[in-house]
C-alpha cells in the first residue's frame, strides 16, 4: 500500500492542500511583522515550512526568495567576518539561490559552488573526497550539509585541508541543544522514522552540544558566532533570524 503511486499523489496533494491554507495568511493584507534581509520582501510572517513526513519549522521561509533563518543570519555574519579590499577565493557547499545571489554581487569574491549532483552548482565535488589542493581557499561556507554525508568526520577533514591557513570557514548543522551527544543509529531508514529521530527525513544523523569538539578534532579554532550579540529580540523577529550561534571555524 506504502509504494501505491496514487496513494503517494494523495498524501502529496493533501500535504501541498496543507500548506497553502497555513500560510494563506501570511500574504494578506495587513501590517508587516516581518522582513527578508536578503530580497526585501516584507509582510505579515514568513510561511510555514514543513514536509510530507511531519518535519515543520514554523514562521521561516521567505515566500519571495524562499530563504531560511540561516540563510538571512548568514548574510548579517559575513557582512562581519568577511575581509574586504582584496579578492578572497569563496568555496560554496550546496549552495541555496538565496544566499548564493548576495554572495555573487559581492565584488571582491572569487566564487565557486560545488554540490554531490553538478545541477546544483557550477562543479561537481564530493565533500569526502574533494579534488582540490592543499590550501586553496581563503573562505568556506558549509551550511546544512554534514548530516547528509554518511562519514562526516572525513568531510569535516576535508574542509579543513582546502582551506588556507588564517582562513575561514561557517560549517553550521541542526543542531539539538538539549542533547550532549550527537545520534546516530544505523537502523532508522525510512523517512518517517528519520524525521522523527533526526528532525529531517534525509539527514542521517542528529548532532548534540559535541559538534564543537568533531570540529576541533580536525584542527579547527571554533568560535561560535551569534547575531544575538549585535541585534536586539526584536529584531531577530522581524528578520526571523537563528537564535543559535554559528560556527565560525578558523584554520591557525
Amino acid at each position: 500500500m506504502e509504494n501505491n503511486p496514487v496513494i503517494t499523489r494523495r498524501v502529496g496533494f493533501r500535504f501541498l492542500q496543507r500548506q497553502f491554507y497555513r500560510n494563506l495568511h501570511s500574504i494578506l493584507p495587513g501590517p508587516r511583522n516581518v522582513r527578508c534581509n536578503l530580497c526585501g520582501w516584507s509582510g505579515r510572517a514568513f510561511f510555514d515550512r514543513g514536509d510530507a513526513y511531519g518535519g515543520l519549522y514554523r514562521n521561516s521561509t521567505c515566500p519571495s526568495c524562499h530563504s531560511q533563518p540561516r540563510h538571512r543570519s548568514f548574510r548579517i555574519i559575513l557582512e562581519k567576518i568577511l575581509p574586504q579590499g582584496r579578492t578572497i577565493k569563496f568555496l560554496h557547499f550546496a549552495p541555496e539561490p538565496c544566499i548564493s545571489g548576495y554572495l555573487k554581487s559581492k565584488g571582491n569574491l572569487d566564487y565557486l559552488t560545488v554540490d554531490i549532483d553538478p545541477r546544483n552548482a557550477m562543479k561537481r565535488e564530493d565533500i569526502t573526497d574533494l579534488s582540490f589542493q592543499d590550501c586553496s581557499f581563503d573562505f568556506i561556507m558549509c551550511s546544512h550539509v554534514l548530516e547528509h554525508v554518511e562519514d562526516d568526520l572525513k568531510a569535516i577533514n576535508e574542509l579543513y585541508r582546502v582551506l588556507k591557513p588564517g582562513g575561514a570557514s561557517v560549517i553550521n548543522v541542526p543542531i539539538d541543544y538539549t542533547r550532549e551527544k550527537t545520534f546516530h543509529d544505523s537502523a532508522i531508514k525510512s523517512p518517517h522514522e528519520r524525521t522523527k529521530a533526526y528532525w529531517q527525513w534525509d539527514h542521517l544523523r542528529l548532532y548534540g552540544r559535541d559538534f564543537p569538539e568533531k570540529l576541533k578534532a580536525a584542527g579547527f579554532y571554533e568560535g561560535a558566532d551569534s547575531i544575538h550579540v549585535d541585534l536586539r529580540p526584536e529584531d531577530i523577529t522581524y528578520f526571523g533570524l537563528l537564535d543559535t550561534p554559528i560556527h565560525i571555524c578558523r584554520k591557525t
